[in-house]
């Protein structure tokens, strides 16, 4: 608020013309007035200082309060497990039934096969299926073994994807080849009851087998067997990890060979344990994987 020094003077001299009661002063004090050039004189030596207030002031915006920090993360102490995602079971080929081939056919295909004089003490006949097409035929494409008192097909060595010849209509899969050897030993396709993987180097399924341990909380190394099982809850540890064995190339594979052969039964569960020498003790970073039908 602004004042003028004339309005000021106008007050000094309005009060300069009051009686002293008016103005305060005791009575009994002289009530002479002041001549009015002798009150102009008064008001020109006196700074009036009147206070100065901004008809437009600025006003400043309060700081906005700094946003509180986020909560530290939750300590993953022992015990505190983070709920996996769930595993969506694999979309897979759907194959037409098939009569099984027969590999060896001379002037048809280019395998051979040679039967070795000691059986697995667990997988039973064991037979080297070789091919020029694979390593000039000096090294197997694949090596089966077969139980006919477990019913199962035991697959020791499969190097199929590399197997390559230049007439591709002379190449099968691994699922030819170990049926024929399955049903040579006497069996028919609807007996399969067991599919075992004998010490995974597929890239791919080795994978999933040391996600499926992860999934449980085991370690890799000496590791107990796992079963994972079709009929396992939604969303539980247990189908996460059937579905994620399915969509292996072995899962496939076994897949593959129960449709085209009319096995008549599904695959009821996996079971991944670490692979074991000779002696029968634990070989680190070497898994076997079982597959059931049913």
């Amino acid at each position: 608020m602004r004042f003028s020094t004339s309005l000021a003077i106008v007050a000094l001299l309005g009060l300069g013309n009051l009686p002293p009661s008016a103005r305060g002063a005791p009575t009994g004090l002289s009530e002479r007035r002041l001549p009015l050039d002798a009150l102009h004189d008064l008001v020109s030596r006196v700074d009036i200082v009147i206070p100065h207030e901004d008809p437009d002031p600025v006003i400043e915006p309060e700081p906005r309060p700094a946003p509180p920090p986020p909560p530290p993360p939750a300590a993953k102490g022992p015990g505190v497990v983070t709920a996996p995602k769930d595993v969506p079971a694999p979309i897979l080929k759907i194959y037409p039934p098939k009569d099984v081939p027969n590999p060896f056919e001379v002037g048809r295909y280019d395998y051979a096969k040679s039967v070795r004089s000691t059986p697995d003490p667990n997988w039973g006949t064991v037979t080297d299926v070789s091919t020029p097409n694979y390593e000039g035929g000096h090294l197997p494409v694949d090596v089966i073994a077969i139980n006919t008192d477990k019913n199962s097909i035991g697959i020791m060595e499969a190097w199929n994807k590399d197997d390559a010849p230049a007439d591709t209509t002379k190449k099968l899969a691994l699922a030819d080849i170990e049926m024929n050897l399955f049903t040579q030993a006497g069996k028919t396709p609807q007996d399969l009851s067991l599919i075992h993987v004998d010490n995974v180097k597929n890239t791919d399924t080795r994978n999933a087998i040391t996600s499926v341990y992860k999934m449980n909380n085991k370690p890799t190394l000496n590791a107990a067997d796992i079963t994972v099982r079709a009929s396992a809850a939604t969303g539980s540890t247990e189908l996460n990890g059937f579905n994620t064995l399915l969509g292996t190339p072995f899962g496939i594979g076994a897949d593959k060979v129960r449709q085209q052969f009319s096995v008549g039964k599904s695959i009821t569960s996996f079971k991944v344990s670490n692979h074991k020498d000779a002696s029968g003790n634990n070989v680190a970073g070497q898994f076997d994987m079982d597959i059931t039908f049913a």
